[in-house]
């Protein structure tokens, strides 16, 4: 079974557009250091860290100065394998987890299944300006987790990303929290 302290991954992620350190604790408090050259990225993988309650040090460089594309993927990329080498074998862990955000005249619902499968559905009424949806493709992909994302109201962009991300991180928290009655991993296969 999984036990809180060791619950810990590192990543480093090399491209030739990028280059990506995450270092992760599930079990943290919720301290962040997170530097991506993007303050609005920076800001929203804070509340995702904060509401999950992950103690998060991020370093993203991009290397080329092409675009915002490169450095958010490829921090997905990075985050999502060092979230992976935290969780292991996901023994003991709840599994699911979910959850309403709103935020002004946002509401969003964010599920989570923690299965080692890779799936994510966001809809949205509003097309998302800002890389979103290259971040969670690939998070969800190298985390090896299922996620679905409703964005059911909402206008205000800002809003809307910020409560896809506290909604990420709450529901991770709750899907990776340790169950005492869980013996090994929570299937049915």
């Amino acid at each position: 079974m999984s036990s809180k302290n060791n619950r810990r991954g590192e990543y480093f992620y090399k491209t030739k557009e990028s280059e990506v350190f995450v270092e992760i604790n599930i079990d943290g408090s919720g301290n962040v250091q997170i530097e991506t050259g993007i303050p609005f990225f920076n800001h929203l993988l804070e509340n995702m860290a904060i509401f999950a309650l992950f103690d998060l040090k991020i370093n993203s460089i991009e290397k080329k100065r092409i675009d915002l594309h490169h450095v958010v993927e490829d921090t997905g990329i990075a985050l999502g394998e060092a979230l992976k080498i935290a969780v292991g074998e996901r023994r003991g862990i709840s599994r699911l987890g979910f959850c309403y955000v709103p935020l002004d005249e946002t509401l969003v619902r964010v599920s989570v299944d923690i299965s080692g499968r890779t799936f994510l559905l966001l809809e949205s009424p509003t097309d998302l300006k800002f890389e979103t949806i290259d971040f969670l493709r690939a998070f969800t992909s190298h985390s090896l987790i299922t996620a679905h994302i409703d964005v059911i109201r909402g206008k205000n962009e800002h809003h809307i990303n910020e409560a896809i991300f506290k909604g990420l991180g709450y529901s991770l928290r709750k899907g990776l929290a340790i169950d005492k009655k869980i013996k090994g991993v929570l299937s049915s296969k």
